[in-house]
């Protein structure tokens, strides 16, 4: 995402949040980081950046309505981002992860609910997936991932 927003001349458009329980559990992300990409980390001891996690970062900002949401992570979290930020008028998209099988669509294992053309359906993370538009899913697309 970094570098296409790079190729396009919107790095600085880009933050991004990372949040680990301490400060020795971050993927060296240095190689990573790319000019005027805004950097926010987070654990939850406080050993690296701000204390706390990114869902309290986000909450502090308060309506982010008119951004664009990209999400990838522990579905605890991502449930969190989806409820806090639901009503607000945004692009989101969110990496799912579920347990899957076979990986190829046959067992229905990796499945989820989302809403489509008004109705409850399911789709599979392994081959409709794993990103998903947060405009289809539902509380109910993180539980049990």
């Amino acid at each position: 995402l970094a570098r296409e927003m790079v190729a396009r001349g919107r790095c600085g458009e880009l933050t991004l949040l990372y949040s680990e329980p301490r400060h020795d559990r971050f993927y060296p992300l240095e190689t990573c980081f790319l000019p005027g990409m805004e950097t926010c980390f987070c654990t939850r001891d406080g050993s690296r950046g701000r204390k706390g996690r990114v869902t309290d970062w986000l909450r502090e900002q308060g309506d982010v309505s008119g951004t664009c949401l990209f999400s990838c992570g522990p579905s605890a979290m991502m449930k969190d981002i989806f409820i806090m930020t639901s009503g607000m008028e945004l692009a989101a998209q969110y990496s799912m992860e579920a347990r899957m099988a076979c990986g190829f669509g046959v067992c229905m294992g990796c499945a989820i609910p989302v809403q489509a053309k008004g109705e409850a359906t399911y789709v599979r993370v392994c081959t409709e997936g794993p990103v998903f538009d947060g405009r289809k899913l539902t509380e109910e697309s993180f539980v049990g991932i």
